[in-house]
């Protein structure tokens, strides 16, 4: 869990903003969708969540997207059992 505040320094390189996403949101199978684009003349299929006026998408969305489906499988549930 973490808790506020948080002190963050983000790469401006890699990240845009950092901002809450409610966990509700990420783990509501309907929040997610995929699209495809033509990247360095390959087409590339990647997941996009669009949370009010953000989009997340790439590396940060598949791990999202990733954890929500170990969520609603119960992989995660009690793994520390």
């Amino acid at each position: 869990m973490v808790r506020p505040p948080l002190s963050l320094r983000l790469a401006v390189a890699e990240v845009d903003d950092a901002f809450e996403v409610p966990l509700a949101f990420i783990l509501d199978s309907a929040n997610h969708r995929r699209e495809t684009a033509v990247l360095g003349g390959a087409a590339r299929t990647y997941d996009v969540l669009q949370y009010r006026d953000h989009r997340i998408w790439g590396a940060t969305a598949a791990i999202l997207v990733t954890f929500a489906h170990l969520m609603s499988a119960g992989s995660l549930v009690g793994a520390s059992s």
